[in-house]
């Protein structure tokens, strides 16, 4: 489940750092110029204290390709994302409504990718990062419709769209996706407890991070005597950033 396809030192650069941040779902929109310079804002104070950060998917309402980072309120946040990239100590994790930004975030910002899966120490346990789309067995449908929109062909099609056609599809996907969440049952949002099991076991983890439902939270899975934990990042509201910080030791949510 390593993304060997990163270089080497790259995928043992977090190793290195004692302190670490963990954040997911802010979905910024187009319009929203005034969460982007918290962000940024945010992410430079804390790169400056010396954590290294993972953004875990869905920074963005939608991504519906590279040409959207050219539409002008998005490009002077990514030109200042760039230049935060340098620091060698940010990470992004596809999300499922910001899936084909990473690899604009790696060609175009320079800044470090893994996929859901990665695995990191911290202190003397093992664990495995996610959005959590994909821990949802239960949202069948909606992992259909990934296998299709995460496919090669829909990732070499955004490529060529203007920005424009970008923008107009990424907000049809986003007005179809809130229709269909509302149609659904609340089990089929849910993470799958089994399925997350069996993914430490094989793994042989000790802890799984995620976001994507939007319920912080710690579950303990497994044996109650030796259970295996699974940390659900908030989601990241208004003007707030919410997170889940990693610091002397101990795991702790967050929020500025």
């Amino acid at each position: 489940m390593e993304d060997t396809t990163l270089p080497q030192t790259l995928r043992k650069l977090p190793q290195l750092n004692t302190s670490y941040i963990f954040v997911a779902d802010l979905h910024i929109d187009l319009d929203e110029v005034d969460r982007m310079e918290v962000f940024i804002h945010f992410l430079e104070k804390k790169l400056g204290q010396g954590y290294t950060i993972f953004i875990m998917g869905d920074l963005f309402n939608f991504w519906a390709g590279n040409a959207q980072g050219y539409v002008g309120t998005v490009r002077s946040f990514l030109r200042q994302l760039q230049e935060i990239t340098s620091t060698q100590r940010l990470f992004f994790l596809n999300g499922n409504r910001d899936f084909l930004f990473s690899w604009f975030f790696r060609k175009r910002l320079g800044g470090g990718v893994i996929v859901d899966g990665k695995s990191l120490y911290l202190g003397e346990k093992k664990f495995l990062l996610f959005h959590g789309d994909g821990l949802c067995l239960d949202d069948v449908n909606y992992l259909k419709m990934k296998s299709i929109l995460q496919s090669r062909f829909i990732y070499l099609l955004s490529r060529l769209l203007p920005s424009q056609a970008c923008v107009k599809i990424g907000q049809k996907f986003r007005q179809a996706s809130q229709k269909a969440i509302q149609g659904k049952e609340k089990k089929e949002m849910s993470l799958s407890r089994d399925y997350m099991d069996k993914i430490l076991s094989q793994a042989k983890a000790d802890a799984l991070i995620c976001g994507h439902i939007h319920q912080p939270q710690v579950m303990n899975l497994g044996n109650p005597e030796s259970p295996k934990q699974v940390y659900v990042l908030p989601e990241c509201v208004g003007q707030k950033i919410s997170y889940l910080a990693w610091e002397n030791g101990a795991l702790k949510y967050r929020e500025e």
